[in-house]
Order: C-alpha cells, then structure tokens, then sequence
C-alpha cells in the first residue's frame, strides 16, 4: 500500500534580496515525482508565513525538492533559493518543522539565501484522505 506524506511549508526567514530590489514578493514551489504545487505570494517579505499543507503519495528513492521564488512584476520570476530532501532520508514530524538552510540551483550553499521551515508527517492509513486533492494548488 502506498503511503502518504502530509507536508506543511510553514515560513521563510531572511530571504536575500534580489536585483537590489528593497522588497521581495516571495512563494514556495514544491516538485515531487510528476506533481507541482505552490503557495501563496506574500507581498513585500523577506521572513514570509506560508503555512501551506499537501498531501503527497510517496515512493521510495524519489526526492522532494522545494525552491522558493520572487514573484516579479516584469519578466521572469526571480529565483531565490531551494532545498532537496530524500524521501528515504525524511526527518519525520518534529514538533513545529525542521528549519532548512536554502542553496543555489546545484544543491550547494554559495551565500546566505534565507532558510525554510517544513514539517514532514507520515500518515496512517486512517489519516489518508481518499480526496487529497483538496490540499493541492496545481500549478498550469
């Protein structure tokens, strides 16, 4: 049986500036296997409250990824930093998330880009919703 993975994306702290911007309009994206959510933009914040929760089917040796974006009011999105958690590595549910160091596209820390917090639960079959999708806001 398929397990599931209730995921929260509670916050950011001391996201960097970009573009020497004076504000950023930050969300977070999370990729999983072929699913893509995202979260609310929170205006002019660089310690953002998401408090975003998915529920995930997991599959071994598969990987989160989460990256956190600046929404742009012209162009292309600016990216600000991301983090990849193992699914066979996952730091189950602690009392209010684990905070993650955010790093650049390749997966390594070149500067202070801000962190995330996430909790991670493993779900019960009781727990598991038959409709998950109403936790999800698919990106088109």
């Amino acid at each position: 049986m398929a397990k599931a993975l209730l995921i929260t994306a509670f916050e950011a702290a001391n996201l960097a500036l970009t573009n020497n911007l004076k504000t950023i309009d930050p969300y977070c994206v999370l990729h999983y296997y072929t699913n893509k959510f995202r979260s609310k933009i929170i205006s002019s914040s660089t310690s953002p409250i998401w408090n975003e929760t998915w529920q995930i089917q997991i599959k071994p040796k598969e990987k989160l990824e989460f990256l956190v974006w600046d929404k742009s009011a012209l162009g292309a999105d600016n990216f600000l930093g991301m983090i990849n958690i193992n699914v066979d590595d996952l730091q189950l549910y602690k009392e209010g998330g684990c905070w993650y160091d955010l790093c650049n596209r390749s997966g390594k820390k070149d500067r202070d880009r801000g962190r995330i917090r996430i909790q991670l639960s493993l779900l019960e079959d009781k727990e598991i919703r038959s409709t998950p999708s109403i936790y999800f806001f698919f990106l088109i």
